[in-house]
């Protein structure tokens, strides 16, 4: 039998240590897997590129750096 290693969110803003672990009520937004927009995220989180596998899929950014119309515009397409 497989056993899964446990998955939790984690912030990707450098000196955030926000985690679905440590906050669960916290919403945590994806970055677009649009290389475009992705470089853009990655830019305004002040991550460098190259530091990130480009095959990653599960980068996040917890709901501190936006403002509550982007999260309630979130939640209503999620």
């Amino acid at each position: 039998m497989e056993t899964k290693t446990p998955y939790f969110k984690y912030c990707i803003v450098p000196l955030y240590k926000n985690t679905t672990v440590k906050v669960p009520d916290k919403i945590f937004i994806i970055l677009p897997e649009d290389k475009i927009r992705r470089s853009k995220w990655l830019k305004a989180c002040r991550r460098n590129e190259k530091d990130i596998s480009q095959s990653s899929r599960s980068l996040h950014v917890c709901e501190d750096h936006f403002n509550v119309s982007i999260i309630k515009y979130y939640m209503s397409i999620y």
